[in-house]
């Protein structure tokens, strides 16, 4: 990053900042701000205001404890969610609700199980994927899952995506996905690291945990409230940290498409 090249050190003016990150000055505001109020960049006001990278150390123990925190948290909100349905393990014997069961399908051919989930869905699908899955389903051979999704939208489903962001050398940009974007309840970020757990949660209950193997996906999928609301809160979680994402631009897609 800019910030920890050797040509910027001490105090610094925002024009220099911008000319050697190569970037506008716009842009630069952003990631400036964004830095600042994490604690790596220490703002100084004045004309103009200077800014100073903190030292790679302290950087590193920021992040670290901010990650520490984070992790408290979802510990916490754990415990206060059982704390909350403990009364009712008595009278609700949910355990006998679960189901749990193994999946297997490829993007290319329809599945039924996974069809009839997504007709099933009433109120929301949050979905955390990684760059190859995401380019699979929107891909010709994974139209029948963004149909899926597409039938959901029209009955007033909402459906938020956390993708991993695509390479510079690559894009997302397919006509699948334009058509996507075009619904008022089609949301879609990119998470700045890599995603490690992958998995889509229909109306905060029926989850669906992914590993995907060539192109084959298999899944563990798990239907029960508490799971599922825990695993709404973490989606939640994620999705307030990551900033928004700008709507795919139409790209020539030629006369055959």
């Amino acid at each position: 990053m800019w910030f920890l090249k050797p040509k910027v050190s001490g105090k610094t003016k925002i024009q220099t900042i911008a000319k050697i990150a190569g970037a506008d000055r716009s842009n630069t505001y952003q990631v400036l701000d964004y830095l600042q109020k994490r604690g790596l960049v220490e703002k100084t006001v004045g004309i103009p205001n200077l800014y100073e990278a903190v030292t790679v150390k302290e950087a590193v123990h920021l992040l670290l404890r901010r990650r520490k925190h984070e992790y408290d948290e979802v510990v916490e909100a754990s415990k206060n969610l059982l704390q909350e349905n403990k009364e009712d393990e008595e009278k609700l014997p949910y355990d006998n609700d679960t189901q749990i069961s193994l999946i297997t399908f490829e993007e290319s051919v329809p599945n039924k199980k996974v069809t009839s989930a997504w007709v099933t869905v009433q109120r929301s699908a949050e979905l955390c994927v990684d760059k190859h899955a995401f380019e699979d389903t929107i891909s010709k051979e994974g139209l029948w899952i963004t149909h899926s999704w597409k039938k959901a939208m029209d009955r007033g489903v909402k459906i938020r995506i956390i993708a991993e962001k695509p390479q510079e050398k690559d894009s997302y940009d397919s006509k699948s996905l334009i058509d996507l974007q075009k619904k008022s309840n089609f949301e879609l970020k990119y998470a700045p690291s890599s995603i490690v757990c992958q998995f889509v949660c229909l109306d905060e209950k029926d989850i669906w945990f992914f590993a995907e193997k060539s192109k084959t996906f298999e899944s563990l999928r798990l239907i029960h409230d508490g799971i599922g609301k825990l695993v709404h809160m973490f989606f939640e979680k994620l999705w307030n940290e990551v900033p928004t994402t700008a709507r795919t631009p139409a790209p020539n897609l030629g006369p055959n498409l």
